[in-house]
């Protein structure tokens, strides 16, 4: 992005007091002007009635100033100088705070990334605007080729307007995972919805729940439910939670910086070990799971007493498998706790699989299809091909016959546990393996392309299209940890 120049006399600022004016240059954003000139975002789009849309600028509009330069302190937005994920005067990972004081997270951004999908070659998106990146549009053209780190820092810069409408709407205190999940709500839906929705209203009268619960209702376009939508609302919500952060402004709170759930023992710096937990209103397994350093899957195998996972009740009795996080020990992802460990490796037709899936990177479900590259159905609609793609990986890996190819993601589970695939647990998943969603609303399946001490990267055929279509892309986010009902590893 090219700085304005705001010197008096310069050739890009001009005037003084109430009266000056900037011009735009390549790469300028209202969002990024507001914070060179430490006013806000409000009031520049307020003095500058002319733009019919505040979110496009282009070079050589003259912008008004209100009031002058402002004065003000600029603020600091995702890609500003402080510190990721703390508010005034709040350490990281701490509890509540004041939006006013709050930037997007490495976290949050990995979730907008997930969604927007990465393009490191200049587009043109499906109305004919040149698009490159994360979705950044305004200095993209024809011919432009940029770095995966280029791309993170054009979408850094992205997101501040969407981090400015979050604080200027936002009138309770929120945990770093809440606000969050409000800018990706809003880059995605844009501030005018947000100002607009039922979840903001809930929210700021005090109702956490109820706010969590409106995420599912923005999931149209067009008139239809759009699978992506779905899911990107699901991460929404359950990075937003459900209750409200602890603390007046600050607080403890649980691991990564979410609030953990009551009665979690944090006492020095060890999570609780082995031994049981009362559930408190709004807790969840995955939430207890992550404060206690365990993997969902194992504390659902150590509590056959709950008949459905989704559901549990205050009061109730959970048992915590060994292998909690202890003083000294650090966690090196979801339910993979001690000294870190090397990557598993997958045998060698798993390893292959990976192989296979991640040849195909970028592209678009719906040119797979034609292209014969892969013995996917070409009649299985663009906006839910996972299985479809899945299925013809195998296939073309010799793991699956013709007649055993699935466009259905239950289908999918049933053929590879009848072939004698065995479920194994996040730590010891493999490149190769086949990841099963279907819980939480979601049917969805992946392909393991590496697990580097916990932290898994699926490869597979996801909702990244800008109309909702489906693309191969790397999924690196923890969205899908609590809809997992298998993991399955070739015999």
């Amino acid at each position: 992005m090219t700085a304005i120049s705001l010197a008096t006399g310069g050739t890009q600022g001009t005037g003084t007091g109430a009266g000056r004016s900037v011009s735009v240059n390549h790469g300028d954003t209202l969002s990024a002007i507001a914070r060179r000139l430490g006013i806000s975002l409000d009031a520049l789009i307020a003095a500058n009635p002319q733009l019919i849309n505040p979110n496009r600028i282009y070079p050589g509009d003259v912008i008004s100033v209100p009031g002058g330069m402002g004065g003000g302190k600029p603020s600091t937005g995702a890609g500003g100088s402080t510190p990721t994920g703390s508010a005034h005067g709040a350490a990281p990972g701490q509890g509540g705070a004041h939006p006013a004081g709050m930037s997007l997270s490495s976290g949050g951004l990995d979730l907008i990334k997930s969604h927007e999908g990465l393009r490191t070659s200049a587009y043109q998106d499906p109305v004919g605007v040149w698009t490159i990146g994360y979705g950044h549009t305004g200095t993209a053209k024809p011919g432009q080729k940029i770095s995966e780190a280029q791309a993170e820092q054009l979408l850094r810069k992205d997101v501040g307007w969407a981090e400015d409408a979050v604080r200027k709407n936002v009138k309770v205190p929120l945990s770093q995972g809440q606000f969050d999940a409000l800018v990706s709500f809003t880059f995605n839906l844009g501030a005018g919805a947000l100002g607009r929705s039922g979840l903001l209203q809930k929210l700021n009268a005090g109702d956490y729940a109820g706010a969590q619960a409106e995420f599912g209702k923005y999931v149209h376009a067009g008139g239809r439910v759009l699978p992506g939508l779905v899911r990107r609302r699901n991460e929404e919500a359950q990075m937003f939670g459900n209750q409200r952060p602890p603390g007046n402004g600050a607080g403890p709170s649980g691991p990564n910086g979410s609030s953990a759930p009551n009665g979690a023992d944090y006492a020095g710096t060890g999570r609780a070990r082995q031994g049981s937990y009362t559930v408190k209103s709004g807790d969840t397994l995955w939430a207890i799971a992550r404060a206690h350093g365990v993997s969902l899957q194992s504390l659902i195998a150590a509590n056959p007493q709950i008949a459905n996972p989704d559901l549990i009740y205050p009061d109730q009795k959970i048992n915590i498998p060994g292998g909690g996080a202890r003083p000294g020990e650090r966690s090196n992802g979801p339910g993979v706790v001690g000294p870190a460990t090397p990557t598993p490796v997958g045998n060698g037709a798993g390893a292959r699989t990976a192989q296979i899936a991640e040849s195909f990177l970028e592209r678009n479900a719906s040119e797979l299809k034609k292209s014969g590259e892969l013995p996917m159905n070409p009649n299985v609609p663009n906006n839910v091909c996972c299985a479809n793609f899945v299925s013809a990986v195998l296939e073309k890996n010799g793991l699956l016959s013709k007649g055993e190819h699935t466009d259905s993601v239950a289908q999918l589970h049933k053929t590879l546990r009848g072939k004698g695939w065995k479920p194994v647990d996040m730590a010891n998943a493999k490149p190769g393996d086949v990841v099963i969603m279907q819980r939480n609303g979601v049917s969805h399946t992946e392909i393991v392309a590496k697990n580097e001490n916990g932290k898994i990267t699926l490869v597979g055929s996801n909702n990244r299209n800008t109309d909702g279509s489906q693309r191969i892309t790397y999924d690196s986010n923890s969205w899908w940890h609590n809809k997992v009902s298998a993991i399955l590893t070739p015999p």
